[in-house]
């Protein structure tokens, strides 16, 4: 009886699974890159690794907000449409920590981080893409000198908000734990609650 019981239940265990809602990507195209949002207007680029044939290796970087990401894009453009160098010069360039290479020896393609590599065909679509998606606007909960609650280990504590983390669900908080004693913490927005 056990027997047929796995042998009906196993199916279903194996074959069933969850599904994630997710926004759509803002751009996909070749060598599987996919531009995504990662939350709160930073951009998330994944691509597959041109240097590996029989194993994918995808490689990622990210960007701060979209802003940054076109201003990527732009640079881009323009270092294709810089004049043409000798065959052994290469145009090398960084933006906000983003390596970009125009080689000698292919000119009409940037190389971005590790390996991407985009025509201006692909810079343009993915420009035109990030322009014409809604990111996500993060809204704070709270804002610098609120007064709240601040629970720790079921014990409510007066705070000040302090600093806020944009784009997450922490904040700086000062409390005191003790009498005549101060202290600065980050926490969660779960432990805190309006006065």
């Amino acid at each position: 009886m056990r027997f047929l019981l796995l042998f009906f239940i196993v199916p279903f265990a194996l074959c069933s699974h969850g599904q994630t809602i997710d926004k759509a990507p803002i751009y996909e195209g070749t060598q599987n890159l996919s531009v995504r949002e990662l939350g709160y207007g930073r951009v998330y680029w994944g691509y597959q690794n041109p240097e590996y044939t029989a194993i994918v290796d995808i490689v990622s970087f990210s960007t701060d907000n979209a802003k940054q990401s076109i201003l990527l894009m732009d640079e881009c453009l323009r270092i294709l449409e810089m004049d043409k160098t000798g065959k052994d010069n290469h145009i090398r360039h960084e933006v906000e920590g983003v390596k970009i290479t125009r080689y000698g020896f292919a000119q009409k393609k940037v190389y971005l981080h590790e390996g991407l590599q985009l025509t201006m065909k692909n810079c343009l679509q993915i420009k035109t893409a990030l322009e014409d998606y809604t990111f996500t606007v993060w809204v704070p909960e709270f804002s610098v000198g609120d007064s709240v609650i601040y629970t720790e280990y079921g014990k409510p504590y007066p705070a000040i908000i302090t600093s806020l983390n944009e784009g997450s669900d922490y904040y700086g908080i000062k409390y005191s734990p003790l009498e005549n004693l101060e202290e600065s913490s980050i926490v969660k927005a779960s432990s805190l609650q309006k006065k």
